[in-house]
């Protein structure tokens, strides 16, 4: 009997140690899940608003606010949560709602969200638009070779309600030490069914797309230049032009805004250097 009773004792502290053992023994600490985050900035190219208030709900209830963002501007670039989020767009000068619906901002991209056109309470005459133009991976390293620069064309210059757009001509004035060369930009790069010299509204042309790339086209554009757009339907009207000065290992976005009409017509540069590279 009594060696029945030892044993019994001894199982239950030797259960009572393993109980007291495994709570001392910290829980393994599981990471919270990552959410998929993208990266980007807000522009005002609108034709007849000066000022713009911009709201973008997040998941959680919280915002992310841009307030008195001026026409003919950018906001620094940003983090958001990807996905849809509901983007609300005030006019600061009257309160007006300008845009209140959901702009879809792609997992680990990098982009710009282009306000643009002329804003009206009146269908008839209300051309605004917002257009998102990708910019690049957020984890791949978006940067010019040493000695080149790259340079992003964005059509975002739309109807107004007494003009419609144009499809352009983009062309160059070398001015850095060589015979000054007037070409269209992209004229010397066609594909089979296909056509890469015509800029149209709410697209864009880049020395860095595919289409150069096959065609080992290098862009060494830098010192001073004029750009010149030109009304892709006579090749003669001169809509517009800008005069800046490239530099090399630097990403150049030209913004082509205004009202689509002559002298009105204006194009907005934003010179940067890559954004760093992030892990997802």
């Amino acid at each position: 009997m009594w060696l029945k009773i030892s044993k019994a004792f001894l199982a239950f502290g030797f259960f009572t140690t393993l109980l007291f053992i495994s709570g001392c023994i910290e829980e393994p600490t599981i990471d919270p899940v990552k959410r998929p985050f993208s990266v980007s900035r807000i522009g005002n190219f609108m034709y007849n608003v000066d000022a713009v208030n911009v709201k973008i709900i997040n998941p959680d209830g919280t915002f992310i606010t841009h307030n008195n963002l001026q026409k003919n501007s950018l906001t620094a670039y940003f983090d958001v949560v990807s996905g849809k989020r509901r983007t609300l767009v005030t006019n600061v000068a009257n309160g007006d709602t300008i845009l209140n619906k959901e702009v879809e901002f792609i997992s680990y991209e990098e982009s710009s969200v282009l306000l643009t056109g002329y804003f009206s309470k009146s269908n008839m005459e209300n051309t605004f638009a917002a257009i998102t133009y990708p910019e690049g991976d957020t984890y791949v390293e978006e940067k010019p070779a040493a000695n080149q620069s790259w340079l992003h064309f964005i059509h975002i210059s739309g109807d107004s309600p007494t003009d419609v757009n144009k499809t352009l001509l983009v062309k160059v004035a070398l001015d850095n030490g060589v015979p000054t060369d007037t070409a269209t930009l992209f004229s010397n790069i066609t594909r089979t069914g296909y056509a890469y010299r015509t800029l149209t509204f709410g697209n864009y042309r880049s020395t860095v797309d595919t289409v150069w790339k096959k065609y080992r086209i290098k862009m060494d554009l830098t010192g001073p230049m004029t750009f010149k757009l030109v009304n892709d339907a006579e090749r003669t009207e001169i809509l517009g032009q800008y005069s800046t000065t490239i530099e090399k290992g630097y990403r150049y976005f030209f913004f082509v805004n205004g009202e689509p009409k002559k002298d009105a017509i204006t194009i907005f540069e934003s010179k940067q250097l890559p954004l760093p590279v992030r892990s997802k």
